[in-house]
């Protein structure tokens, strides 16, 4: 299949003032063989944006129309326009279009625009930049020199000729190439099957699956040496508000997106003298000491232990990623001794994960991640109304995905009459509505009334704050269920195993859904990224295929490099040592390009207390 290319793209005429309602960067400042991915982060109240690409800066101007072809000028609404998401959009260029826009390697510069507009037809545009701005100054992104299709396909670990055509085809007449506009269709009907909305508005990238019997792999996006078209080795915060589009944005702007069973992101909190910071986990956080009575949620004898004083932590630039040049990459494989040796020994480890940390372990990380803004109420205190009915406790346990109801029964459990007391009258009619079969039901008035409005969030509030020791130990319970046990063995293969680590982990995974998160985390700081590393990783450790190496490491054999498969391979070949053939980071690393993914403001910051607390250890376990 072949897509032509929209010669009769034209800017749409704005004023400066309505066009500053559309921002527009890049995720990285350079193309190479290091980073040869590319995507931008679009601002916008419009719900439709496109992106616009052009190798000439001229090329924006409608009068050289006739000058575009497919290896000069990209527009994406030929994919269609893409749909914003609480006013935020990512648009990931297509393999198949850079290695039409750069072909043999001459082109030094991508210049780039976006367009916002108000339906998928393409009605009510309005420009980042004024025509004016893109002839003078356009944005752009830099290209390696002599940085080409070849090198892209190298990089990818797959020849790019597979790949969708961008551009006319070879054979078809000049004449016969459409010129008419592409309707728009919704974007995310365009992702394959397997991406979803992570609940921080960016599209999850799809899972690498791996054949047993070939050397390829499913879409052009599966071999990326950096998954998240993030650059690494540069201060984001200095390029173009790359450090705003880098945060998990639980600021206000991010405010309505789906954060599946977790959301700390909505107004209306009951229980806090600072409502909207501590929804967001802003400012200085600060608590009181743990109780000793307080119940862990797993039972009456375990006491939590003493933690130990915080190491200093060194920082340094995290390792580059080892991408091998052809001729390097031929010496990895099984012709010396010592890899033999290695592969053996690898193919002996246990890479099950270990026992879970205690319940009076996991209760103490819990509190840590709970502690409020300012000594105020903590994350077990927190009631509000979200788009997906109440939001409640350390977990955002919410009341559309059923979690909520799932709260409400263990806490009757535990102290039915305490419950009643509470709740008051209608305490059964609330477990019965919260636990019924639909999220339709589940959201229906209780006595006439929302559950948002009224009594009921103060009652939610009440019911978590401190004399309520048996029900926020319910809280944790439901917490360990829902997404500390299920980050524990990607945490366990990865390393990050300490207090700190987990304290980080758990307040992510609460934040984002702990598959959800799993998925972003081993895409972020995993060891084998690309194609050829991951071939290579395998062989390293004496593995044929994914499929075998996941039937060793006691997981399912699905051929597919989920974050659990990932993790067991970091740990295979963190056992390796030097003879890993690809970088692994060590906790520490992890951790620090975790802080730098997630930025400085909202629950960055929540990220960034955590690993500076002197309350955590940093004992690996």
């Amino acid at each position: 299949m072949t897509i032509s290319t929209s010669e009769s793209w034209s800017l749409p005429l704005s004023t400066p003032s309505v066009a500053a309602n559309v921002r527009v960067s890049s995720t990285r400042r350079k193309l190479d063989r290091q980073s040869p991915t590319l995507a931008f982060m679009i601002s916008t109240p419009k719900p439709f944006v496109e992106i616009v690409i052009a190798v000439r800066q001229e090329l924006f101007d409608p009068a050289r129309a006739q000058q575009r072809s497919a290896s000069s000028f990209f527009a994406s609404r030929v994919f269609g326009l893409t749909r914003t998401q609480s006013g935020e959009a990512t648009y990931f260029v297509p393999a198949a279009v850079l290695r039409s826009l750069l072909q043999g390697g001459a082109v030094r510069q991508l210049y780039f625009t976006a367009i916002g507009y108000d339906d998928e037809e393409g009605h009510g545009a309005v420009p980042a930049h004024t025509p004016a701005e893109l002839a003078r100054d356009a944005p752009a992104v830099l290209v390696e020199a002599g940085f080409g299709a070849q090198e892209l396909s190298r990089a990818f670990g797959t020849s790019l000729e597979r790949l969708l055509r961008h551009g006319p085809a070879a054979d078809a007449p000049r004449e016969a190439v459409s010129t008419a506009y592409a309707a728009p269709v919704d974007s995310r009907a365009n992702q394959p099957t397997t991406s979803r909305w992570t609940g921080t508005g960016r599209i999850q990238i799809p899972r690498v699956r791996v054949e047993s019997a070939a050397q390829e792999f499913d879409g052009f996006a599966l071999s990326e040496p950096d998954l998240d078209g993030f650059d690494r080795e540069v201060d984001l915060a200095s390029g173009q508000e790359a450090a705003r589009y880098e945060t998990y944005g639980t600021d206000d702007e991010d405010r309505g997106y789906d954060h599946h069973d977790h959301d700390h992101d909505h107004d209306e909190v009951q229980g806090s003298p600072q409502p909207a910071a501590s929804a967001s986990y802003g400012g200085a956080w600060s608590g009181a000491a743990a109780d000793d009575d307080y119940d862990d949620g797993f039972g009456e004898d375990a006491d939590a232990p003493a933690v130990s004083s915080h190491q200093a932590r060194t920082r340094g630039p995290e390792p580059a990623e080892l991408i091998d040049e052809e001729d390097v990459a031929q010496s990895y494989g099984d012709e010396s001794d010592d890899e033999e040796l290695a592969a053996e020994q690898s193919a002996q480890a246990d890479l099950r994960p270990g026992p879970l940390p205690p319940p009076a372990e996991q209760r103490a990380l819990f509190e840590e991640v709970a502690k409020g803004l300012n000594g105020g109420s903590t994350l077990y205190e927190v009631a509000r109304r979200t788009q997906d009915g109440v939001s409640f406790g350390i977990g955002a346990f919410t009341q559309g995905s059923g979690a909520l109801g799932r709260l409400l029964e263990l806490m009757r459990g535990r102290d039915a009459a305490e419950f009643a007391r509470v709740f008051g009258p209608q305490s059964e009619a609330l477990v019965t509505a919260l636990t019924a079969p639909t999220r339709e039901a589940r959201l229906a008035p209780i006595g006439g009334a929302p559950l948002w409005e009224g009594p009921w969030l103060e009652r939610f509030s009440r019911a978590g704050d401190r004399d309520h020791a048996s029900f926020r130990g319910a809280q944790n319970e439901l917490l360990s269920t829902t997404v500390f046990q299920p980050l524990w063995p990607v945490a366990w293969g990865l390393g990050l195993t300490s207090d700190r680590a987990l304290a980080v982990v758990t307040a992510l995974g609460i934040h984002q859904g702990a598959e959800a998160f799993g998925d972003w985390l081993v895409a972020r700081v995993g060891p084998a990224q690309a194609g050829p590393q991951i071939q290579r990783a395998l062989a390293a450790v004496g593995a044929t295929d994914l499929a075998a190496f996941q039937a060793r490491a006691g997981l399912p054999a699905t051929s597919t490099l989920d974050a659990r498969t990932h993790a067991a391979l970091a740990l295979a070949l963190r056992g390796l040592g030097d003879r890993a053939p690809v970088t692994v980071l060590a906790p520490r690393q992890m951790l620090e390009a975790v802080q730098r993914h997630v930025g400085t403001g909202g629950v960055g910051r929540k990220v960034a207390e955590l690993l500076a607390t002197p309350s955590l250890s940093d004992r690996v376990r």
